[in-house]
């Protein structure tokens, strides 16, 4: 037992995030049965159920499969992998699933500042998509809820998507 993963003993963040032009990492941290870490394993995000849109070229050291949906990374000796994942659109449900060794870990949901997961990017159609959900504090749109606050959309959300959108940073989705 002690050779497979343990989603009991490992870590997994809440939420995937893709918000160009700031350092949102994805972290998962592998252990076994005993609680060691599982160094130098491939863990993959696995979106195939998920509407969300990868994007064609992706951050140095993750494998990307746009036919099969997937995101793959090597955990450090710790067992530790992070993910500076880059897509478009979101998905509220817990569709996407971080796998190692062929065990779920986790089933989580995934933002990103691109809402309509058009055009590669954040853009006026997004913030267009954003505003009423600001202007009546929505608690009931977690796409929006962009600094994962857990609260009413709100002005720290409103920044995060406005600096997405002045940063740019347009890119193609996989076909």
């Amino acid at each position: 037992m002690c050779g497979v993963p343990d989603p009991r003993f490992s870590s997994v963040d809440p939420v995937i995030e893709s918000t160009p032009g700031t350092p949102d990492t994805f972290h998962v941290v592998v252990r076994n049965v005993n609680n060691a870490p599982r160094s130098y394993r491939k863990v993959t995000l696995d979106f195939s159920a998920s509407n969300v849109r990868l994007m064609a070229a992706q951050a140095s050291g993750l494998t990307l499969d746009c036919a099969a949906r997937t995101l793959s990374a090597l955990t450090d000796f710790g067992g530790r992998v992070d993910f500076l994942v880059r897509f478009g659109g979101f998905d509220n449900a817990p569709n996407d699933l971080v796998i190692e060794n062929g065990v779920i870990l986790k089933k989580v949901p995934a933002r990103s500042c691109d809402l309509d997961g058009l055009g590669g990017c954040a853009s006026i159609g997004d913030l267009a998509r954003f505003t009423p959900l600001l202007l009546s504090h929505s608690v009931s749109n977690p796409e929006a809820d962009l600094n994962l606050s857990g609260g009413p959309i709100d002005l720290g959300d409103f920044a995060i998507l406005t600096r997405a959108i002045r940063e740019g940073g347009a890119g193609s989705y996989c076909p």
